[in-house]
């Protein structure tokens, strides 16, 4: 579908349901294959990112003209399935599953500082290893491990000085 076909029917998609059949037909398949190869886990929730969109779509007031279509609709999806996953990841406990499937500090790609990271308490190694590693931001962490937000900040505030001291005494020694 070239671009002025896909606006054309972006404009008539609240008054004609052949325009919406049209850009669902086109691009409902390719949003599949795209979340799906694009996202672990993206055949689970590739019909759901799809489906959103689509949603989306009908919902939306002022409909832009889309100079790159399929660009367009990939980026919204993205932006979707990311929603999707964090909304996933976060209302999932933290159990010894969860310990099991990531990166032990020993095996991570941080070098030497899993020397430094060991050397911290079991819930500040989570805390880092969930903001560096796993990317939640301190309250998601907060909510998944049931402490306080101000909790996860200082614990964070606290370990990064405590690495940085401990570097800098190894460092000291070593001259």
């Amino acid at each position: 579908m070239n671009r002025i076909e896909f606006n054309y029917h972006l404009k008539k998609l609240n008054n004609s349901n052949d325009s919406l059949e049209a850009i669902y037909n086109f691009y409902y398949s390719r949003i599949i294959s795209f979340i799906t190869h694009k996202y672990d886990g993206g055949a689970i929730i590739a019909h759901d990112v799809a489906q959103e969109f689509f949603h989306y779509l009908i919902r939306m007031q002022n409909k832009p003209y889309v100079t790159y279509p399929t660009a367009w609709i990939y980026k919204c999806c993205d932006h979707i399935a990311l929603k999707l996953l964090k909304v996933e990841r976060k209302f999932s406990e933290i159990d010894e599953s969860f310990v099991a499937d990531t990166p032990n500090l020993e095996e991570s790609m941080y070098g030497e500082l899993d020397v430094y990271i060991s050397q911290l308490d079991e819930l500040t190694q989570k805390i880092i290893k969930m903001l560096y590693i796993d990317n939640y931001s301190a309250l998601e962490i907060s909510e998944i491990l049931h402490v306080k937000y101000g909790t996860v900040r200082q614990k964070h505030a606290r370990a990064i000085k405590k690495i940085k001291n401990l570097y800098i005494d190894v460092t000291k020694s070593k001259i």
